[in-house]
């Protein structure tokens, strides 16, 4: 039985998702008015610390040193390299909060469905909004943002809507999280059409990296599915298979029209992007092991070889800002806990849908920051505080499982 939301539960996971509204918010009301909407998020956060107290609110983990480590290295970083102004420090506060933010919106929650449902909605709204823009119904009020760059000295336009297009997947991955758990018949006509919509828009913006992310979320979820109804996995299979065949066969010449610009930046493309994030990830490899570079460096250096492109690859973004120790830094807090919650996840079945459904949000953070530099974007901490705050209930809930499995045992024999 669902146990009713608590007070504080409710407050976090409203903070969490006023988060991932920034984009729809400036969207609509910061090109406007010039609202910075994360800057109100250390307001949120000392506010509700203060309501709930504020020893709940700190994280009461070795984690909790790492964090201030790493982002006191950044600190220096700001301070030490000319190319990182002051005002870096903004968004230096603004990641701290959305952690915390999201470390107890996790904590506190004794309702995932509640969770469930409001990332779900914020989801719907984003492909919605994304689906009229792209489709040029209200040019007025739904504007396209069409942004320039160079590659190869010609010049280039990419459309994005709400934010940049690699980094709308951040927005559109939630709806993925209904294939965890059996939900009514609303919810899955809502799930339908934000998934449609949300592919229309990873294709019409000709993300590769969010469309690939955005499947890789719906199989993971499905994968926490079948792994509680693995008698299921046969025909959710055929079921899948059949709908697929029978889409392409009716639709195939809409399919191809439509898609055609994007297929042709997976086959007829020279993979500049590409050779751009494996060069900015090299950049870090050749570095690492010079003491010379262990001290933050800023992105001076990188921009003046790199016709005034910052590096592609967030370690390598890490690496500069915060120097060798918020590399190494980031990776514990980060890196570890990933592998850890796969770890024990893997040694249990009945999971509880939320530590799936923020496993995958770290993931999708984790695997889109390797392509893209954001070393102290909001939508990284967020979830990964969240992971933070899962890792201690998912240790307790498996030592109980496992304790439960033994008197089974014992009973038994």
């Amino acid at each position: 039985m669902q146990t009713k939301e608590s007070s504080e539960s409710r407050y976090w996971r409203l903070a969490f998702g006023l988060v991932t509204l920034d984009s729809m918010l400036t969207y609509f009301v910061g090109m406007r008015f010039g609202i910075p909407v994360n800057a109100t998020l250390p307001i949120i956060v000392t506010i509700l610390s203060f309501r709930f107290g504020f020893s709940k609110s700190i994280v009461r983990t070795n984690k909790f040193l790492l964090l201030a480590i790493m982002f006191l290295s950044f600190a220096v970083g700001i301070v030490i390299c000319d190319d990182l102004e002051f005002r870096r420090f903004n968004k230096l506060i603004t990641a701290v909060s959305a952690f915390y933010i999201g470390y107890n919106a996790i904590r506190s929650n004794n309702d995932f469905r509640a969770f469930f449902n409001m990332l779900l909605y914020i989801a719907f709204l984003y492909s919605v909004v994304c689906f009229v823009a792209l489709s040029g119904f209200n040019s007025n009020y739904f504007p396209v943002i069409d942004t320039i760059g160079f590659k190869d000295g010609v010049i280039v336009v990419r459309t994005e809507v709400t934010t940049d297009q690699n980094f709308q997947i951040f927005y559109l991955f939630f709806a993925s999280f209904v294939l965890m758990i059996r939900n009514s018949l609303w919810i899955k006509c809502v799930f339908i059409i934000t998934i449609i919509l949300s592919l229309y828009a990873m294709v019409s913006l000709q993300t590769r990296s969010g469309f690939m992310i955005m499947l890789a979320a719906l199989i993971i979820s499905y994968w926490y599915y079948l792994k509680e109804n693995p008698k299921k996995i046969i025909l959710s299979l055929a079921v899948s298979a059949i709908s697929i065949l029978s889409l392409v066969v009716y639709k195939f010449d809409a399919i191809t029209t439509f898609s055609q610009k994007f297929v042709d930046r997976f086959v007829n493309d020279d993979f500049h992007t590409f050779y751009g994030r494996v060069d900015s990830a090299s950049y870090l490899f050749d570095r690492v092991v010079n003491p010379m570079w262990w001290l933050p460096r800023g992105n001076e250096h990188f921009m003046a070889n790199h016709f005034g492109e910052v590096p592609h690859f967030n370690p390598t973004a890490f690496y500069l800002e915060a120097g060798l120790i918020g590399l190494v830094a980031w990776f514990l807090l980060v890196v570890v806990p990933l592998f850890k919650h796969r770890n024990l996840v893997l040694r249990r079945l009945n999971i509880n849908p939320l530590y799936g459904m923020v496993y995958i949000g770290a993931l999708v953070a984790f695997v889109t920051s390797l392509s893209l530099n954001m070393p102290l974007h909001e939508h990284m901490w967020i979830w990964v505080g969240g992971l933070l705050a899962v890792l201690p209930r998912l240790k307790s809930d498996s030592h109980d499982y496992s304790l439960v499995q033994q008197r089974k045992n014992e009973v038994i024999s």
